[in-house]
């Protein structure tokens, strides 16, 4: 076996970091070790078990639930604009108790299954690509992202996780692509300390030594990660978690993983990816499962922790609205808003001060729980023609955007508050009810 060292993407930390740490200090902060602060002896050895990718595909989910079920892993974060997010939610409902962070998702790898931002993509361009999904890669992303775009997402990705009732318990970032530089991982650990959420860290990863020197005196620090690397042989995949185990040292450690099946759903999305595919994902499960695997935990005695026992020490989850009958609160309702260009025309400076402006107006709505969810026009503007009026007016709809709210008098509110109208557009304010659904009452 060759040394037990974590193997990230490539790329990470790009830049050298030139400025001093930015997170906020805790008065009188606890100095010990991080396991005496979870109320562990200076010798345990705590691990967490975390499997990373939930929501990529149904793959993953059955493994990764079965995996969590089963407590094979401790915790799991989950990639919220992915497809399959609304499975996790109604895991979440099911088993509300799960340790499950966020997965904060940036860049979008195979080739042929894509996502994109959970934010309007008129307010997060520098975002995606020329194909209109993210970047694929994480020095892409790096290269194009607009820091304030990527607030706006990070938060826009928490609160889309939080309005089905999943409280995250930590936060890191699919393919580590908020790692990428100082200034990535600056806008990371500021959301997360206002949620009071800790974020994946480790001091035994060289590419995360700038990043500690960000990390404040109440940002708790595991003492090491694993995962396994290229240069692990297939033949040989036990046998590294298995060493790993026999090795802990005192302290914290979390080991990440990435669990699916290898079959027909898991093999066509990660075609021709041997690194992280099918094949990959399917030996982790088993190692993870296995009884060797279970044994060792057991002979070296390893204590299992998860994320949410670390976010106690920061006081965290902060507490979540309540947006639905479930979760003992009012029900939110959707509503939509049909923006129309009106006469004006606007020089270059109006149009970047609406820009801005549009896009500050959007991470508030995003910081205060609302949903935004832009549709596509030429879907839409058949169901919204009815007998309430025509799309088809002189000034043509130059966007739709769908919010939630408690009723009609609060979305009106909503839309008066839009810099828009500043800037020459009108907004009309609708109930939306989908007609499939509507058919399907009939």
């Amino acid at each position: 076996m060759k040394s037990l060292i974590v193997c990230f993407p490539p790329a990470l930390f790009l830049a050298v970091l030139t400025s001093a740490a930015q997170s906020p200090s805790k008065p009188n902060a606890d100095l010990r070790p991080l396991q005496g602060q979870m109320g562990y002896a200076p010798d345990a050895k705590l691990l967490i078990l975390n499997a990373d990718d939930l929501a990529v595909s149904h793959s993953e989910d059955v493994a990764s639930f079965a995996a969590l079920d089963n407590k094979f892993i401790t915790s799991a974060t989950v990639m919220v604009p992915c497809p399959w997010f609304m499975e996790v939610a109604a895991y979440v409902e099911t088993q509300p108790d799960a340790d499950l962070g966020l997965h904060l998702t940036f860049t979008s790898e195979w080739q042929t299954y894509r996502w994109g931002p959970v934010s309007p993509r008129a307010i997060v361009p520098s975002l995606m690509g020329p194909d209109g999904y993210f970047y694929a890669n994480a020095q892409e992303f790096a290269k194009h992202a607009n820091l304030d775009e990527v607030e706006i997402e990070t938060r826009a990705q928490i609160e889309r996780a939080r309005s089905v009732g999943l409280e995250p318990s930590h936060l890191d970032a699919h393919m580590h692509a908020l790692y990428g530089t100082p200034e990535l991982f600056k806008v990371l650990l500021k959301v997360a300390n206002e949620y009071k959420l800790p974020v994946r860290m480790a001091r035994n990863i060289k590419s995360f030594e700038p990043a500690l020197a960000l990390m404040g005196p109440g940002n708790p620090i595991p003492d090491a990660i694993f995962s396994p690397g290229e240069d692990v042989p297939a033949s040989g995949w036990k046998d590294y978690y298995v060493n790993i185990l026999r090795n802990l040292q005192p302290g914290v450690t979390e080991i990440f993983v990435h669990l699916a099946h290898d079959d027909a759903e898991s093999q066509a999305i990660m075609v021709d990816h041997a690194d992280w595919g099918a094949a990959w994902r399917q030996r982790e499960f088993d190692a993870v499962s296995s009884v060797e695997f279970r044994k060792a935990l057991d002979e070296n005695h390893i204590v299992l922790v998860g994320w949410r026992d670390i976010q106690k020490i920061i006081g965290g989850p902060i507490v979540a609205p309540k947006t639905s009958p479930s979760q003992g609160g009012p029900m939110q309702k959707l509503y939509v808003l049909i923006f129309r260009q009106g006469n004006r025309k606007l020089s270059d400076d109006e149009q970047r001060r609406r820009t801005d402006e549009v896009r500050a107006w959007a991470l508030q709505q995003i910081q205060q729980g609302r949903g935004l969810d832009p549709r596509i026009l030429g879907e839409e503007s058949e169901r919204l023609g009815d007998n309430r009026g025509s799309l088809n007016d002189p000034q043509p709809v130059i966007a739709l955007n769908f919010i939630q709210a408690a009723n009609f008098e609060e979305a009106i509110k909503i839309a008066k508050t839009h810099p828009g109208l500043r800037y020459g557009v009108s907004i009309e304010v609708r109930p939306w009810a989908d007609p499939r659904v509507q058919t399907m009452q009939k």
